[in-house]
């Protein structure tokens, strides 16, 4: 059965009504701090990298977040590719990026982004991606699209973005501790880094955002040790 950060999303409880297991989510529902913690600890010797892109919707109008979507999930999707980009033309190999089923089933945001990258080595900024176009690093031709109910993987990947989301948010609004701050704890040491520095390496912040590029940096100030150290690219987070 499929597993979520936000375990509380009714997508999930349907998925555990309609295969008759309700109290078994209710059992998990209320442990939820416990296996979702005990999840990371248990992969944690598995060698992973986590790359992550922020950026900070400044409407509460959700109408207005919903005309400017599109273009955040482009932008954050560019973040991330870029710097696995990076990432593949260090260690070669094939690459292949695997997302989850698009928000109102609408891929366009995501292949707008991956076409650019893949042919041009361009994202939505003028200047071009450091790593050059992801033709010639072995990416895949295409996007791979699923369903996170289906994937294990997606719902790991799940569970790392919301714990980091909660994170950065527990911080920003002074508070002391939350499950994701608990949980960042755990695999913080896979976060994407250079010598151990892991802001605009593993966690990205909109550069149009100075109030969030700080926070970014204060939230992950400490090193990671971590041995996977990608190339240097100081100017990387200006793309």
């Amino acid at each position: 059965m499929p597993v979520k950060w936000n375990f509380k999303d009714t997508s999930i409880k349907k998925k555990y009504d309609e295969f008759d297991k309700k109290q078994e989510y209710k059992k998990m529902l209320a442990e939820s701090r416990n296996w979702r913690l005990e999840m990371l600890r248990q992969v944690n010797d598995i060698e992973y990298q986590v790359i992550v892109s922020c950026i900070e919707a400044h409407s509460e109008e959700k109408d207005v977040i919903q005309r400017v979507k599109n273009d955040l999930n482009t932008y954050c999707f560019e973040n991330v590719l870029m710097r696995a980009g990076l990432e593949a033309k260090e260690l070669g190999g094939k690459w292949q990026c695997v997302l989850d089923w698009p928000p109102d089933n609408d891929s366009k945001p995501f292949d707008r982004g991956y076409y650019r990258l893949f042919h041009f080595g361009k994202a939505s900024s003028p200047r071009p991606a450091l790593s050059g176009p992801l033709e010639l690093l072995g990416f895949s031709h295409s996007l791979h699209f699923t369903r996170a109910n289906h994937s294990p993987l997606m719902q790991f990947a799940d569970l790392v973005l919301g714990a980091t989301r909660d994170h950065i948010e527990c911080k920003i609004q002074g508070r002391d501790s939350s499950v994701g701050t608990e949980a960042v704890e755990i695999f913080y040491d896979h976060y994407r880094n250079h010598k151990g520095t892991v802001p605009r390496y593993g966690v990205i912040a909109s550069t149009s955002n100075p109030s969030l590029v700080e926070n970014v940096q204060n939230i992950f100030q400490r090193k990671a040790n971590n041995a996977l150290q990608p190339t240097p690219q100081s100017s990387a987070a200006e793309h």
